[in-house]
């Protein structure tokens, strides 16, 4: 017991208030301690009445004990091992014994002796489980746009009550931990409750206009939010690009009245830190190191590198998340808000105006690629024989790279009046150089066969021209 109290001083008045609890209760407490004074309070040995005390070195240790120096005049030697001081409340001096040598056989009797007698029930409310299925909650009544996050344990108050979030009151929780800590899993059993969530893509250019379209019109009343890792998000994305998604989201968190956001993020550390600040709830799931975890806004006595998955801290209370199979989700027809983004790409682009420009490099190859994707239309390189763009007799595509059509101004303002710009993904500089385009355009891959596109006065569109996307 020093040792422990000397580790966690706090215990001493655990141990205080368990003592006094366990008379009431009809519980034994039975304590040991190599050093008693300064480690058994007052306040503990007044519910300990019956006091044992083998050889002390020290005659403070024997009185804070018996209330006498005798139990550190008991001789040394084998022959005294055992020997001790007894004292309870109606001994006027300490009283020798014998402790008794116990052996396997003596453990076996006691055993069968009370084989048949009734378990006494605990004083405490069990563990939580380590799984928790949200189909055994489904008879748990709920109000109106209520799901369920787990089950807490709150030991103060002997309760274990489920933990809920209420979907349009509640502004959004943030779940934090590392790998397999049970972060995917709590967005899978939320969005198994509501139904119709929206998931944010994991694609870095589909995540980018499902925050755009989230920042322009907001989150929708009642509606539910949900995106996995997002500082993997906004970590895969170039710098640029990062810190306005970080921006972005920051809008979305702080304007988000009406509806739920729920995020999962692996640190709190960088752009997330404020994204994280702007949320009212914070769970802590099992962090990759104790740094992480404090960090992350938990504190000491809270880090556990063994929490299993699922297990989360939230203040200063234990959570059991819910769980739901992968596969039930998916199966379930659950809207992941993906569809529409990938239908926009799947056609690819197509000319749809009598003069299009492609502002590209490696001018020779890429002519040759759209050639042979779009028959009906005329290729033409700014590098090659004088073309008449006066009367084209079939769409046609003009191809040059930047300094090519900064020597045809004409011609690119006649493009740029009557006709479409393409300006591919990897010449981000020529958007500025060459269109004057200021804002920042939607996120488009390199090398994947995307580009901007500009219509008249629009603002620049992405798209895909399958003829310039890497053959595998």
């Amino acid at each position: 017991m020093s040792s422990l109290t000397l580790d966690h001083p706090d215990l001493g008045a655990v141990f205080t208030d368990i003592a006094a609890r366990g008379r009431a209760l009809g519980m034994h407490l039975v304590l040991g301690t190599q050093r008693a004074s300064g480690v058994i309070r007052d306040a503990l040995a007044a519910n300990c009445p019956l006091r044992v005390s083998l050889r002390v070195a020290d005659a403070a240790d024997s009185r804070a004990v018996i209330g006498a120096d005798d139990a550190a005049e008991l001789p040394g030697g084998v022959e005294s091992r055992g020997l001790a001081l007894v004292r309870r409340p109606q001994d006027a001096a300490p009283i020798a014994m014998r402790v008794a040598l116990t052996g396997v056989a003596d453990l076996r009797a006691i055993a069968l002796r009370w084989a048949d007698a009734d378990i006494p029930g605990s004083p405490w409310l069990p563990v939580l489980p380590r799984m928790l299925p949200l189909a055994e909650l489904q008879a748990e009544t709920r109000k109106e746009g209520e799901v369920i996050l787990g089950r807490a344990d709150d030991p103060q108050r002997q309760e274990q009550p489920l933990e809920r979030l209420s979907i349009g009151s509640d502004r959004g929780i943030a779940f934090l931990g590392g790998p397999e800590s049970g972060r995917s899993s709590a967005l899978r059993a939320l969005a198994k409750q509501h139904g119709h969530p929206l998931w944010i893509p994991s694609d870095p250019e589909h995540s980018w206009d499902a925050v755009v379209a989230l920042a322009e019109g907001g989150v929708p009343r009642g509606g539910l939010v949900l995106c996995d890792d997002i500082d993997v998000r906004i970590g895969e994305l170039p710098v640029e690009y990062g810190q306005h998604l970080a921006q972005l989201w920051e809008q979305i968190l702080r304007n988000g009245a009406g509806g739920t956001i729920a995020i999962t993020a692996t640190r709190a550390s960088g752009p997330v830190g404020r994204l994280l600040d702007a949320l009212p709830r914070r769970g802590l799931l099992r962090m990759p190191s104790r740094v992480d975890h404090l960090a992350a806004g938990g504190d000491s006595a809270g880090f556990d590198p063994q929490r299993g998955s699922g297990r989360m801290r939230m203040g200063d209370r234990e959570i059991q998340l819910v769980w739901v199979p992968e596969e039930r989700l998916r199966s379930s027809g659950s809207s992941s808000g993906t569809s529409r983004y990938r239908e926009r790409e799947s056609d690819g682009w197509a000319p749809r105006r009598a003069l299009t420009a492609l502002i590209t490099p490696g001018v020779a190859a890429v002519a040759e690629s759209v050639a042979a994707a779009y028959p009906d239309c005329d290729v033409v390189t700014l590098s090659g024989e004088p073309w008449d763009a006066q009367a084209p007799t079939r769409p046609t595509v003009v191809l040059g790279d930047a300094d090519a059509w900064q020597r045809s101004w004409t011609l690119w303002q006649r493009v740029r009046r009557e006709g479409e710009v393409l300006i591919r993904a990897e010449n981000a500089a020529e958007l500025r150089q060459l269109a004057g385009v200021r804002e920042l355009p939607p996120y488009s891959r390199p090398h994947a066969g995307r580009a901007w596109s500009l219509v008249g006065d629009s603002g620049p569109r992405r798209i895909v021209i399958p003829a310039l996307a890497p053959r595998r």
